[in-house]
C-alpha cells in the first residue's frame, strides 16, 4: 500500500514539474499562493489548454480569478449576493 502511495506521489511531482517548467510555474505544487488544486486536477487527468490555462474547477477560494462578472468560474454560475 504504501508503494502504491509512493509510486502515485511520484508520478504526480514528475507530471506537475513538467508543466511547472513549460509555465514558469513554482516548482512547489502545494504552495498556496498558488490557490489551486493541482493534486485533484493530476487525480482527474486535467492539464493545461495550448494557451497555459488551468480547467476552473480546480481553483480554491482566494484565487484571484474565481468569481469574474459575478459568475464563479468553478461552476458557471452566478454569485448570490
Amino acid at each position: 500500500m504504501a508503494t502504491i502511495l509512493l509510486d502515485k506521489e511520484v508520478a504526480f511531482q514528475q507530471w506537475y514539474k513538467k508543466y511547472a517548467l513549460k509555465l514558469g510555474l513554482n516548482l512547489n505544487p502545494d504552495d498556496p499562493k498558488h490557490y489551486y488544486d493541482y493534486r485533484a486536477a493530476f487525480a482527474a487527468g486535467a492539464k493545461p489548454d495550448k494557451s497555459g490555462h488551468w480547467p476552473s474547477e480546480y481553483k480554491l477560494p482566494g484565487h484571484p480569478r474565481l468569481i469574474l462578472k459575478g459568475i464563479d468560474t468553478r461552476t458557471g454560475k452566478p454569485v448570490k449576493k
